[in-house]
């Protein structure tokens, strides 16, 4: 397997209204649009993320059918960190969620179901069961409409 079709980039770049949203990437994938809760993202810095099973996510059958849910090892003072379907900084609690779009705001992404699928589907037909996820900080803080 080329090693480069496992390494990942997590480039955060928007920070407004307790969501951390940027882009995550591979040179043979393409882009996903990503949110974090901004009061708990993950320390920046190379992960490797393995598909472990998760009780929590089991029950659903689009984290079953692919062999697991990517978890993030050896995050320093945590644990069950995950890469999952989520629109809002609510839905992800210290993990991070991924979609195809992201609203005006920068506060929330779009169509995460979806992204999840098709992410999940290109680890599986490439038989990817782990893989390195580097996470990068280029923030930007943005100010809502409202203010």
């Amino acid at each position: 397997m080329d090693k480069d079709k496992t390494q990942w980039t997590l480039l955060r770049i928007w920070n407004v209204d307790g969501a951390t949203t940027g882009i995550m990437y591979s040179r043979y994938y393409g882009v996903f649009y990503t949110l974090e809760n901004t009061a708990k993202i993950i320390p920046p810095g190379v992960y490797k993320v393995k598909l472990t099973y998760s009780p929590r996510f089991s029950l659903k059958k689009v984290y079953r059918e692919f062999g697991g849910v990517p978890c993030l090892q050896d995050v320093k003072g945590r644990s069950g960190i995950r890469i999952h379907i989520g629109n809002l900084p609510s839905d992800v609690s210290g993990c991070i969620a991924i979609g195809n779009g992201i609203a005006k705001n920068f506060d929330y992404i779009l169509d995460s179901a979806s992204a999840y699928r098709h992410f999940m589907e290109y680890l599986y037909n490439e038989g990817i069961k782990e893989f390195t996820l580097d996470i990068v900080d280029a923030l930007c803080t943005t100010k809502t409409d409202e203010e």
